[in-house]
């Protein structure tokens, strides 16, 4: 599990039983938590190997949450939040928050992928 904590938000992003990945939020001042899995975000090369991570960043510049799993040997799985996701946080969090698994690097190989 990866947590990062800013302003009234505190985000985790995990992966459940099933191998899917679920992004978490939790307000700071009301303790309201949400959590949102992400079907299309899966463990999918070897699931079960243990040096599978998921990362979890945001960027302060633009206020976006950023997600990337599976590490171990294969191509960089990423996607991000929109502008304003932490600093400005919409009211519940959708699938619709998150875009398309894509690579960091115009040029970049990526193997992840999520379906509209």
């Amino acid at each position: 599990m990866s947590v990062v904590a800013s302003g009234v938000a505190l985000c985790a992003f995990y992966r459940d039983t099933d191998k899917i990945l679920v992004v978490a939020r939790r307000n700071l001042d009301t303790h309201d938590v949400q959590a949102l899995r992400l079907p299309d975000f899966r463990l999918t090369i070897n699931p079960n190997d243990g040096h599978r991570s998921t990362v979890l960043g945001i960027s302060p510049q633009d206020g976006r949450l950023h997600l990337s799993w599976d590490h171990h040997n294969n191509d960089l799985r990423y996607t991000r939040s929109p502008k304003g996701f932490i600093t400005d946080p919409p009211e519940t969090i959708t699938l619709g928050n998150f875009e398309p698994a894509q690579g960091l690097m115009p040029d970049a190989r990526q193997s992840g992928t999520r379906e509209a």
